[in-house]
């Protein structure tokens, strides 16, 4: 039996979502990069307890980057809950392994 294609409704909204997530940590950066490039006077203002713009954008950054691989994560689609998909992998993975152990269990004897 060949192997079914991916499910591309799901493949495609958990792409979606990626390149979302992506242009918005992009926009961060580039403003964190732009700042520090053409006005490195703004990077030097003190913002909290005697950090810097930039030393608090650069923590910001890492956060940032946390929070969003967590909503990822959370939010992507996998086939088993995706309402629109037929379980066709996990049931030709399963099939697989089952023709697998037989295989094994036939050779041993």
């Amino acid at each position: 039996m060949p192997a079914s294609p991916p499910n591309h409704f799901t493949l495609d909204g958990n792409a979606r979502l990626g390149i979302r997530l992506f242009i918005l940590y992009a926009a961060f950066y580039l403003a964190f990069v732009l700042v520090n490039a053409f006005a490195p006077q703004l990077g030097e203002w003190q913002v909290w307890g005697g950090l810097n713009l930039a030393v608090l954008w650069g923590f910001a950054l890492i956060g940032l980057a946390f929070v969003l691989s967590l909503a990822y994560g959370c939010l992507c689609v996998s086939e088993e809950s995706n309402p629109h998909s037929d379980n066709s992998h996990a049931t030709l993975a399963s099939t697989q392994k089952s023709s697998l152990d037989e295989s094994r269990e036939t050779e041993s004897n």
